[in-house]
Order: structure tokens, then sequence, then C-alpha cells
């Protein structure tokens, strides 16, 4: 009989990876991403209805902050979003300021609307008049440096985007000098 020990063999067995297990972990993962990437879409498209109509009726209310927040967030999901700049237009049109700095705090956000919208609405030459008399006309009134540069860029952005003879590109043209 012999004392020596019998070295036992490590890693005598290799081990088979359980490809049943990792098929099922897999499809059940990207069933999971698809659950998923499926809500999320409908809450992004659900929220621009429902944001648009809770923004319809908390300016019917009279609750404007509220109604612009709501409406603030149609626009940066969908920035292209017409109705939503018509209704972000109207609130602030229908805001009656407490004081003369919210006054023009709110002129300038009014301004700033009507350009976003003329610029998300290419095609509309009433709109882009519209923008560019608005913007001349509070940069004549405040001559304010920030307003004749903001007048500039939109002009330039008309008389490109506006065919030569058009009213837009004429007035436009006119403003440049």
């Amino acid at each position: 009989m012999s004392t020596r020990k019998k070295s036992k063999r490590r890693g005598g067995k290799k081990r088979k990876v359980n490809t049943r297990l990792l098929t099922i972990v897999a499809l059940v993962g990207i069933m999971l991403a698809g659950v998923v990437g499926g809500l999320v879409y409908l809450k992004i498209k659900g929220g621009v209805a429902r944001n648009m109509a809770a923004a319809e009726a908390l300016l019917a209310e009279g609750n404007h902050v509220k109604a612009l927040r709501s409406v603030g967030k149609v626009l940066y999901s969908e920035s292209g979003n017409q109705d939503g700049h018509r209704l972000r237009i109207a609130i602030l049109q229908d805001m009656v300021p407490d004081t003369p700095e919210r006054a023009r705090q709110l002129y300038r956000e009014y301004l700033t609307a009507i350009g976003q919208h003329a610029r998300f609405t290419p095609t509309d030459e009433a709109l882009a008049i519209r923008a560019i008399d608005e913007l001349w006309l509070a940069a004549m009134a405040g001559n304010v440096e920030g307003l004749w540069s903001a007048l500039e860029a939109t002009a330039g952005r008309m008389r490109s985007r506006f065919q030569p003879g058009v009213p837009a590109y004429n007035r436009a043209t006119f403003l440049l000098g």
C-alpha cells in the first residue's frame, strides 16, 4: 500500500454553457426592451395631445403660467407643432403684466414666440412679414441692440427663404439695407 495521495484533477469535466437558458434570457430582455420602448413612445405621442388640451383648458381658466408650461412641453417634444406655436402666442397676448419689468419680459417672450413660429413655418409669407414687422417696431421703440441683431438675423433668413419679388423678400431686403 502506498501512502502516496492521489492528486485531484482540477477541471476534470468541462462545463457546458446552458444555451437554452441564455436564449430565454435574451428573448425576455428583447421583449422587455420592446415593451418599454413602446410605452415611452406612447407617452411622448400621447403627451402632446394631453398637454395641448391641458394648455387650452388652463388658458380658458385664466391660468396663463401653467398654460405656458404645458404648451412649452408640447413644443419641446414637437418643435414644429403649428397649433402649439399659435396657442403659445395666444397665451402671451392674453396675459396682463402687473409691472413694467414683467411687461418687457412678456413682450420679449412674445417676439421670440413669433420668430420661432415663423422659423418653423417656412412657407407662410404673412407670418414672416408679421415677425419682421414686430421685430422692427420693437427695435425702433426700444432701441435695444439685441433687437436689432434679431431683426437682422430674421430678415436674413427671410431673404434666403423667399424668392425675389415676393413681399416678404422685398421687406427683408429693405430692412437689411
